[in-house]
């Protein structure tokens, strides 16, 4: 629980961005309005597209080091290859870009040294660098209603970052649903949307990595 605490800590002590997108209690869902729904459609193949793009050339993987009771941000390290993650990896880092050098998905997977949770939280961004889709993964035990518990969250927004739907999931371990108010939460560590590509680099220290593989970001 101690290492826990303090990687929330760090979280919060990371620069802040100028302006972030409205976080929404953890199973609050928001039906799109049957105006917004094509572009909600799109937007869902989208996060499924960025998703699935496997090693190569456009993704981008780095590392930050640091032990579980670390108090402050580790070094950051570019990774290979998916396969080769440091042993001491206390955050991973995996950016998609596009064909054009433009990020498009940044994925933050900070490590549970305890083995007791797992959490991703990810971002899609459109070819200005907007977020436009945000998605919160979290697998985790000692839920009290579940062997373990899997809970999901996604949030789709227009180019002004207003919502324009969030879907939400929670399930067991056969995929059967289960109820929120029959499970415990633990491992809900604070997190932020940030609006743009730009303020999601600058809050996780990756901005001159990244610059250095390549990727550009919009003006």
């Amino acid at each position: 629980m101690r290492a826990a605490v303090l990687f929330l800590l760090i979280l919060l002590t990371r620069s802040a961005a100028a302006h972030d997108l409205e976080l929404l209690p953890e199973e609050r869902v928001v039906t799109s309005s049957p105006a917004n729904l094509p572009r909600v459609t799109a937007l869902r193949r989208e996060l499924a597209l960025w998703r699935e793009k496997k090693p190569g050339p456009q993704l981008l993987l780095f590392a930050e080091l640091g032990g579980p009771y670390r108090s402050s941000p580790g070094e950051i390290i570019r990774v290979v290859t998916p396969n080769a993650w440091p042993e001491n990896t206390a955050t991973g880092y995996a950016i998609v870009i596009d064909e054009q050098r433009r990020i498009r998905l940044f994925q933050e997977s900070p490590t549970s040294f305890s083995g007791d949770w797992r959490l991703e939280l990810t971002h899609v961004f459109d070819e200005a660098g907007r977020t436009v889709s945000f998605a919160r993964f979290s697998q985790f035990y000692n839920s009290g209603c579940s062997k373990f518990a899997r809970e999901q969250s996604v949030a789709f927004y227009d180019r002004e970052g207003r919502l324009l739907a969030r879907d939400y999931r929670l399930e067991d371990d056969t995929k059967r649903p289960l109820k929120a108010s029959d499970c415990a939460f633990f491992y809900r560590y604070k997190y932020r949307i940030h609006s743009d590509a730009r303020s999601v680099l600058e809050a996780a220290h990756l901005s001159a990595g990244v610059a250095r593989a390549g990727a550009k970001l919009a003006p």
